[in-house]
């Protein structure tokens, strides 16, 4: 397995759900580190005027759109618990499918950026 560091909230934890014998492609890699065309990863460097979802969430992280977002209904996986998320990233990350998924997700979010942010 490797390691590798999730920023929670202001901790870094260690976590080891990354496979080690497996070729991540970019949008993997997006996903799972959270280094997205996320409302939330964009606000924090002022890329984007709110972290908001523009289906009305308040919540426009990686989660949210693989799990609980309109825009993205066709993409949706099965939202793990709280406690069980970290495991839930272990078993898309070893699932082809889950990961096929998570490439159009991105691809999907990529090709219609527009319908994907709020104007000011």
């Amino acid at each position: 397995m490797r390691r590798i560091v999730v920023l929670v909230g202001k901790w870094a934890t260690l976590c080891t759900f990354l496979p080690s014998s497996c070729y991540w492609v970019r949008e993997e890699i997006l996903f799972f580190t959270g280094h997205g065309p996320f409302p939330s990863y964009l606000k924090r460097f002022n890329l984007a005027s709110t972290a908001n979802c523009p289906c009305g969430n308040t919540n426009g992280t990686l989660l949210h759109y693989a799990t609980e977002c309109i825009l993205t209904a066709s993409f949706h996986m099965i939202k793990p618990a709280q406690q069980h998320e970290l495991i839930g990233f272990r078993n898309v990350a070893s699932n082809k499918g889950s990961r096929l998924k998570i490439q159009r997700l991105l691809h999907h979010l990529n090709d219609f950026q527009e319908l994907f942010r709020i104007n000011p």
